[in-house]
């Protein structure tokens, strides 16, 4: 717990990936749910959904933790219903931590089975919503009417609801609750301030509201000045945090930020640096990687060359190579190999990319295949392309 307290992430998910998580001792049932809501967030942070969303489940009780908080808490409408005020603090966890398991399973990940059922307006986001209004509801109970300390934990929830109307495009709701996710940030930092405590956690949280919130929005609706901006404040905040996996992350969402604001060679090659680099964080040579973004930054690895292409094809061969590069890394998302997992969404994106370089080539025919074979690889994942 100290370590994620004070934004060590690395080395707690270091810690879990080391560790025999069969059997989870804990000496009350508080620290049962804190322990597993802790390593399930860890195992988020690394991209590991699978053992994200597993843990959270007790075998030795047959008991889903997160099913268990909200049988318990959704019909709950004041504070004198609840029983336990510190168990149902950590049951606003439970939820929350559930409700990213559905939130990752809408990006096709490979070990979470997506819904069935490609034509529904993303099922999974629909469950994810429903988990994190229901942990914000207790937490605003909590909140008004106890001296219970739960600012991180109302941070938190407004954060994942953000991030569900993100992923359903509903811009002007995201904005709104990334912004009061900030707001108690803010007060959450005072707060450690004034018990002399570590402010990183909250630090973090507001890295990734700034970031994967505020700016992602912005890059999305083309108003890439103020994307920029908001990914400068976010990895600024990141310095003081050893979250490698989320700095390098934004450091991704950067280049991508950078070659839509210019075709220039130069700054293209700038791009491609960044993302060499995060790449090389995603897949170590040793230790924990990250699946997800491994694939994310391949994808703009090739669609950078794709540019870079453009920008020298006054150089034949330059522009013969930079075509081939991309079309390289538009492989390795297909065909990973052992290092990588295969994902839906990365698989539709490259073939996207794909097509792109067809048409480049000027074989129309071959590049529309390609899109059609992308769009029946499942609408649901087709709504978030631009948006993971």
């Amino acid at each position: 717990m100290l370590l994620m307290k004070v934004g060590n992430y690395d080395d707690a998910l270091t810690m879990v990936s080391g560790s025999d998580l069969r059997s989870i001792w804990a000496p009350d049932d508080i620290s049962r749910l804190r322990f597993r809501c802790m390593i399930s967030d860890v195992w988020d942070y690394g991209g590991c959904y699978a053992d994200a969303k597993n843990v959270l489940f007790d075998g030795e009780r047959n008991e889903h933790i997160g099913e268990t908080a909200k049988k318990a808490l959704r019909t709950v409408r004041d504070v004198h219903d609840l029983r336990d005020l510190a168990m149902a603090k950590q049951q606003c966890w439970s939820l929350l931590l559930w409700g990213m398991t559905y939130f990752r399973s809408s990006y096709g990940s490979s070990d979470i089975a997506p819904s069935q059922d490609s034509t529904a307006l993303t099922p999974p986001l629909d469950e994810a919503m429903e988990l994190f209004q229901l942990a914000l509801k207790i937490a605003q109970i909590l909140h008004e009417s106890t001296k219970i300390q739960i600012t991180g934990t109302l941070a938190r929830a407004w954060y994942c609801i953000g991030l569900a109307h993100r992923e359903r495009r509903e811009s002007q709701k995201a904005r709104a609750a990334f912004r009061r996710a900030l707001e108690l940030t803010e007060d959450g930092i005072e707060e450690r301030k004034l018990n002399n405590e570590s402010t990183a956690s909250f630090e973090f949280n507001m890295a990734r509201c700034t970031g994967l919130g505020m700016g992602w929005i912005a890059y999305n609706e083309a108003r890439l000045t103020e994307a920029s901006a908001a990914l400068v404040m976010a990895r600024h905040l990141m310095r003081r945090v050893n979250a490698r996996m989320i700095s390098k992350y934004l450091d991704t969402v950067q280049a991508t930020i950078m070659m839509s604001e210019s075709a220039q060679p130069g700054r293209i090659r700038e791009a491609i640096n960044l993302l060499e680099d995060a790449y090389s964080t995603f897949v170590p040579e040793k230790g924990p990687g990250h699946n997800h973004y491994a694939l994310r930054c391949l994808n703009e690895l090739g669609l950078a060359y794709l540019r870079l292409a453009h920008a020298t094809i006054d150089d034949k061969q330059q522009y013969e190579k930079n075509l081939a590069t991309a079309r390289s890394y538009v492989l390795r998302v297909k065909n990973p190999g052992p290092q990588l997992k295969k994902e839906r969404l990365s698989y539709c994106l490259a073939l996207i990319t794909e097509a792109r370089i067809q048409r480049e080539l000027g074989a129309p025919d071959e590049a529309l295949k390609l899109a059609e074979q992308a769009k029946k690889g499942d609408a649901c994942f087709l709504r978030c392309l631009d948006s993971y």
